[in-house]
């Protein structure tokens, strides 16, 4: 299953993983408000793994691992669900990237990059499955592909077991998800095509703005859409009747757009892709309904409901804001504390954290290539 971050809120930043896949437990990362150790708790059971055991923050945490500084610029891997902290490799790594499917990209001291196991059995290097030097990739695997950049500045892609690759040719590429990316040989002229795993060219379409190039192109899960700085597309270019309807869409999935209000911009509505309002734009922040359910936070209220509005669950707590990931929030009192809220309201372990972060999405990565 994948899990997908769809949901808006006006608190903080978000960051969105490149579709990583989790089997696994939800892992995140946690803080007492007395003590500064970090430890590392089940999302969706409540579980705490470590409690209050390491001085520094326990990073690339997915699919029950994660990493440690050794404190002299390089790290470790970890199990976090060994009892005893016992690394996983027995060299340190320069840099290293985020489990997925157990396969991650690392770099050895002054090495190239190659690809390994959860077992520390390294699969193949990038240099020699694509013929030339790659300096750079994503820390994880997106859809069974990993994106790498050539010494030469282009962009192309290599599977998981090393068989599958597309030569770096692309100045603009994205990640791969549902079986399909975005690339572009020559950004500048708007021109972009879609490629599937093999590297062939499915279809072709253009787009322009104001700016040079997009901010972003977005592969709506389910791979028949795209959203691009705010608005949804089909694959030829073809734009959505929501885009007039409304100022900016934050987010879509197959029936739903996630959108904030044109006069009021921090605050969201959901509507159908044909621009049918379900949703009213009134809410600090809200989710993309999930098996017809969505989360909501209004004046402090944190709320679950049905699609046609009937109240479900309304936490008792007056709440600022919170993160959906799948179905499990983490929401935040007034006084700054995070707790796990989950899908049926329950605070899952009756505790609360001066910080509780998902892991996946903080990580030491291999390369800094555009998201």
């Amino acid at each position: 299953m994948e899990y997908n971050f769809t949901f808006a809120h006006n608190y903080k930043n978000t960051t969105v993983m490149n579709n990583i896949k989790q089997p696994h437990a939800l892992l995140a990362v946690f803080q007492h408000k007395v003590g500064n150790n970090f430890g590392i708790l089940e999302l969706n059971t409540g579980n705490v793994l470590w409690e209050n055991s390491f001085p520094m923050f326990p990073r690339n945490l997915n699919e029950g691992f994660f990493s440690l500084p050794n404190g002299k610029g390089q790290f470790n891997f970890y199990n976090a669900y060994n009892k005893e902290l016992v690394p996983i490799n027995e060299q340190p790594y320069l840099s290293i990237g985020v489990f997925t499917e157990g396969i991650t990209p690392i770099r050895r001291n002054g090495q190239e990059i190659e690809v390994i196991t959860n077992n520390n059995e390294e699969l193949f290097k990038l240099n020699e499955c694509v013929g030339e030097k790659v300096s750079e990739c994503d820390a994880n695997y997106a859809d069974n592909m990993l994106r790498c950049k050539s010494a030469k500045g282009k962009l192309g892609f290599i599977s998981n077991n090393g068989n599958t690759i597309i030569p770096p040719k692309y100045s603009y590429a994205t990640v791969f998800n549902s079986g399909i990316a975005v690339t572009a040989k020559n950004k500048s002229i708007h021109k972009y095509d879609i490629i599937n795993k093999k590297g062939e060219k499915l279809s072709t379409f253009e787009y322009s703005n104001k700016r040079d190039s997009p901010n972003q192109i977005q592969i709506v899960s389910g791979g028949t859409t795209l959203l691009i700085d705010g608005e949804l597309f089909m694959l030829d270019g073809t734009p959505y009747l929501c885009n007039s309807t409304y100022n900016y869409i934050l987010a879509a999935n197959e029936e739903y757009v996630l959108y904030y209000n044109n006069q009021q911009p921090n605050l969201f509505g959901v509507s159908t892709r044909d621009g049918h309002n379900i949703i009213p734009p009134i809410h600090e922040e809200l989710t993309l309904p999930y098996n017809n359910e969505y989360w909501c936070l209004r004046n402090e209220t944190l709320q679950k409901r049905s699609i046609s509005h009937e109240l479900l669950y309304e936490y008792p707590e007056r709440v600022i804001g919170f993160t959906a990931i799948e179905e499990q929030l983490i929401a935040i009192d007034k006084q700054l504390m995070r707790f796990i809220v989950s899908p049926y309201g329950l605070n899952l372990n009756n505790s609360k954290y001066e910080s509780l972060e998902y892991g996946a999405y903080d990580y030491e990565p291999i390369s800094t290539l555009p998201r």
